[in-house]
């Protein structure tokens, strides 16, 4: 049986969907089964009718041409990612996290610079390549584990789970700890979605600071440890606290901020 406020929410949006079509001969409905199954006849109606869209189920503006997505992305003045910068409803700013647990998805300049270059040094060329072999192992075990080669989800089985193997092997997470690992990641992803319900959002809220808790428990006695190995396992990242410093240091006020599609 589907929750009465899953159903709710889902008329709501297509009332609201139904509106922006109306508007602008285009609808943008993240909720609807059509638009999970295959959205890009959404996107290329978007781009000829309305490349510059109005979401209001998602207070956002949409940008469907890539010259104005690359112009809005260089644009470090007028845009960015930190949404306390932006023009929130009252609702979308009581979701915003607190501020030390903002990443650096959601920092801009010269924050954001600052710790992507720590996390960048687990991900050179030579990083990867001492690991390669690790990796086509862990690729072979998933692809072993496909019960019907004929058919298959792709993301489901390599996709999603490789990248999320490696991270936590290069984190030196404990094989006993992979599946709760990949509950938290999952949880914690899931609060990138626009149109989250309150019971949702605390399940996102609650995994992201059991993972965090986690992790702080590894790294702390890595720090100091010097060697190509324990900045390997270490996944070149900042030390626990560093993104409440990031945060403490952007400015207050500013433009609205604007998100590409």
């Amino acid at each position: 049986m589907i929750p009465m406020h899953a159903t709710m929410r889902s008329a709501l949006a297509h009332a609201v969907a139904a509106g922006e079509r109306w508007r602008s001969g285009v609808a943008y409905n993240p909720l609807s089964d059509r638009m999970a199954q295959d959205p890009y006849p959404v996107y290329a109606a978007m781009h000829r009718r309305s490349p510059v869209h109005r979401s209001r189920l998602l207070n956002a503006w949409l940008f469907a041409r890539h010259a104005d997505g690359d112009a809005i992305l260089r644009d470090h003045r007028n845009f960015g990612n930190d949404p306390r910068k932006g023009t929130l409803t009252p609702r979308q700013r009581g979701m915003l996290p607190p501020p030390e647990e903002f990443t650096l998805l959601f920092l801009d300049p010269p924050d954001h610079g600052r710790l992507r270059a720590l996390v960048s040094k687990a991900f050179t060329s030579r990083a990867v390549n001492a690991i390669e072999t690790r990796i086509r192992a862990i690729l072979a075990c998933l692809l072993d584990a496909i019960g019907d080669p004929g058919g298959f989800d792709l993301v489901e089985a390599v996709a999603q789970p490789l990248p999320m193997m490696v991270i936590a092997e290069m984190l030196g997470v404990p094989s006993a700890d992979r599946a709760q690992f990949k509950t938290w990641s999952v949880q914690r992803a899931r609060l990138l979605e626009p149109t989250l319900s309150p019971r949702e959002r605390e399940a996102g809220l609650s995994a992201s600071r059991g993972f965090d808790a986690y992790i702080r428990k590894i790294v702390a006695p890595r720090r100091g440890v010097r060697g190509p190995r324990a900045n390997a396992r270490r996944g070149g990242a900042p030390r626990a606290g560093s993104t409440r410093i990031s945060a403490r240091s952007s400015r207050p006020g500013g433009p609205s901020r604007a998100r590409t599609s």
